[in-house]
């Protein structure tokens, strides 16, 4: 668990996820800025359920930003765009949700990740364990914001994330991770293209256990993946060096 008593912390998106981050630090009385580049209102009706909260809509506020420790970006925001970019320049910490909720958790995760059928998969692997009688819980991409999961108790926790999760989690020590395929998602987000793309799906085995990978889709591991563990047509080989 970290302590972000001393940080001034700003969130960008008003959104589910940003309303979530917002519910997350004043859980711990720590009362974040809150941005959203869009004049939506529903989103500022959402922020004023808050005490004490200070908010910015319809524009980016660079003052805000320059007096930040710590940003928390919700996924929908490209790393590119000019407030992110702004911050990188003075060296202000960008993380997301994931981020959060993995320095706050013992918990073992399953991760789980795909350009088709993530979804499917996650639910089915929530099943299996329940059926095994693990007490699990769900989120990420699907279902409830991840960090309000951190609320509910859990033998297990089961993450679908998306690549955009991804490009700002950097703490992820699943005892699982999953890539069941990369194709041409999202590529407008991208400007390097698809190997852009698969490299920030990559970063959910950097700190895995066990890798769990589709040997038939060359986009979806890296040599050194594919040395910790390959899964094909339903056997599993591990590789001991």
């Amino acid at each position: 668990m970290r302590n972000y008593s001393k940080k001034k912390i700003l969130i960008l998106g008003m959104g589910i996820t940003g309303i979530s981050c917002l519910k997350f630090f004043i859980s711990q009385k720590i009362y974040p800025k809150i941005m959203d580049f869009n004049n939506n209102l529903k989103n500022v009706k959402n922020v004023l359920k808050f005490k004490n909260i200070i908010y910015h809509i319809g524009s980016i506020n660079y003052s805000w930003i320059q007096e930040s420790d710590l940003i928390v970006t919700s996924p929908g925001i490209p790393l590119s765009h000019p407030a992110l970019t702004y911050a990188r320049r003075r060296s202000i910490e960008i993380i997301g949700d994931i981020e959060l909720f993995v320095r706050e958790t013992h918990i073992p995760i399953i991760a789980i990740t795909g350009s088709n059928g993530k979804s499917t998969v996650t639910m089915m692997v929530n099943s299996i364990l329940k059926l095994a009688g693990i007490n699990t819980c769900v989120g990420g991409n699907i279902g409830i914001p991840v960090l309000d999961i951190l609320n509910y108790s859990a033998e297990i926790y089961i993450l679908e994330l998306s690549s955009f999760q991804l490009e700002t989690t950097f703490s992820l020590k699943s005892e699982i991770s999953v890539i069941l395929n990369v194709s041409a998602n999202h590529i407008n987000r991208y400007p390097l293209g698809i190997m852009e793309y698969a490299k920030n799906k990559l970063k959910i085995f950097e700190k895995a256990k066990l890798s769990v990978l589709n040997i038939d889709d060359k986009l979806s591991y890296n040599a050194y993946v594919k040395k910790k563990i390959i899964l094909h047509s339903g056997l599993i080989k591990e590789n001991i060096t």
